[in-house]
């Protein structure tokens, strides 16, 4: 509370905050018995891994779904299914069309779909990972919140779903070795467009 001063409040000349320093460089330890992480001064001058707190909001009421950044094509889940549907039609999956059968259609065995790697990929330990729920009881949304361990040239995509207000939908993270990079597709790996041919609009 301030100092009245008139009908204004002044601040006292006295009061502390506490900064504390970002951590530039450490190794990091299991140790055996627990299993406990422990963050100490650094073992090894030449890793160059990152240690990297991630916490990406989702939309407000919604989640945060955390995958690779490479999307990878992979057999449909209801290929060659014994199922037999009652209409003609195609695969809203994998748009393969149904095979017609005694008592209707069937999926052939045939059919892929398109998805995101999963995630944790090649480079990324999870080290540990919370929650962060949005409203007091969390039945409003929330989204993940991690502790990670990045080799260079490492990098993941988390899709932000719920209402955005124009924000992104996607955010995506690369360690280099030396920098690390947050933002949009084309922010972290921006389009190359020095000897593309084009038009000029």
């Amino acid at each position: 509370m301030g100092v009245p001063d008139g009908r204004y409040f002044s601040h006292p000349d006295q009061g502390e905050i506490t900064v504390y320093r970002p951590i530039e460089r450490c190794s990091i330890l299991r140790t055996r018995e627990r299993g406990t992480l422990l963050l100490t001064e650094e073992k090894d001058p030449y890793d160059n891994r990152a240690l990297v707190l991630a916490d990406i909001a989702a939309g407000f009421r919604g989640k945060t779904k955390w995958t690779g950044v490479k999307q990878e094509e992979f057999p449909c889940p209801d290929r060659g299914g014994e199922l037999v549907y009652a209409w003609e039609g195609s695969c809203i999956e994998c748009g393969v069309d149904y095979i017609p059968v005694a008592n209707g259609y069937t999926h052939p065995n045939a059919g892929t779909i398109i998805n995101w790697e999963q995630f944790p990929t090649s480079g990324i330990t999870i080290l540990t990972q919370g929650y962060k729920a949005q409203g007091e009881t969390g039945n409003m949304g929330g989204h993940a919140v991690m502790l990670l361990l990045m080799e260079q040239g490492a990098a993941f995509r988390v899709e932000r779903i719920g209402r955005l207000y124009g924000e992104p939908a996607e955010r995506y993270v690369l360690w280099t070795g030396k920098e690390l990079l947050l933002g949009t597709n084309d922010e972290v790996w921006p389009p190359y467009y020095e000897n593309e041919e084009g038009d000029v609009i």
